[in-house]
């Protein structure tokens, strides 16, 4: 009666008291191997939860800054190497393969020695000598030289970058610095770069796109007043403001404001004094 009832006996009263009847009835020559896998399976899954607790930790934990990654072909569509390229286009390379990247260039000029290819889309422009590449310009800002000039970039960081030593040139009509032995120009407005222009390295500034630059306007030399005097024929019966700035557009064809004129008498007459 006993057998029958442990046989058909159901829940887990019976299936705790079948498992403590298995191991009663195990060898004792193999009870010390159960005994030791048993240990073996708690300490992995022991170990297994400690390791995915360790997991979550690092999971959480920030990253550490990576280094900056190496720069991509893909880098070179922006970048303006002195020099040698401007946007992946390469200072001897074929006009054609140019126009068959930019397309129809919306103004083509003759300089009487180049050709210049003007895409105002992508404000590139492309000097061409014999149908090849010699010279590029642009106004892009998106564009930047290796060491991060770039349109809007001012002047100080031009000659921080290239040095003091850069020929006063105009570039593209503007006036600005010119670094020949590196193949690079900028075009300044407001001491600002506004332009850049990118040749082959040389000893002079006689490159596409860059001209000498006149020299700086001299101030004029305004007549002595300080013995003039006022509403007298000798000041066609003017007052000395008045006769001053009549004579300066005499002489330069453009009239100097009042407060200028006060200006320059007042330093007139303290000399005198």
């Amino acid at each position: 009666m006993m057998v029958y009832s442990n046989i058909f006996a159901s829940g887990a009263g019976a299936s705790r008291r079948g498992r403590r009847a298995q191991e009663r009835r195990v060898d004792p020559s193999k009870a010390s191997l159960v005994m030791d896998t048993n240990r073996r399976v708690r300490f992995w899954r022991g170990a297994g939860a400690v390791a995915l607790a360790v997991a979550g930790a690092i999971a959480l934990v920030p990253a550490p800054a990576t280094a900056q990654a190496p720069a991509q072909p893909g880098d070179a569509l922006t970048q303006i190497v002195p020099g040698q390229s401007m946007a992946a286009i390469a200072l001897g390379d074929r006009i054609e393969r140019v126009l068959t990247r930019f397309g129809t260039p919306s103004e083509v000029r003759d300089t009487g020695r180049e050709q210049v290819f003007v895409f105002g889309r992508f404000g590139i422009s492309v000097y061409s000598r014999d149908g090849a590449v010699v010279a590029a310009s642009t106004t892009n800002s998106l564009l930047r030289t290796t060491n991060g000039l770039t349109i809007g970039s001012p002047v100080e960081d031009v000659t921080r970058a290239h040095g003091a030593g850069g020929a006063e040139v105009l570039v593209e009509g503007l006036r600005g610095l010119a670094y020949p032995l590196r193949g690079i120009a900028f075009g300044l407005d407001r001491a600002s770069i506004a332009v850049i222009l990118v040749f082959r390295p040389q000893a002079t500034v006689e490159a596409p796109g860059l001209q000498a630059a006149p020299p700086a306007p001299v101030a004029p030399r305004y007549p002595d007043m300080s013995g003039v005097q006022p509403f007298r024929p000798e000041s066609n019966y003017m007052s000395l403001a008045g006769y001053l700035r009549w004579l300066v557009f005499q002489e330069v064809n453009a009239w100097i404001t009042v407060a200028e004129a006060a200006r320059i008498l007042r330093e007139q007459l303290a000399t005198k004094r």
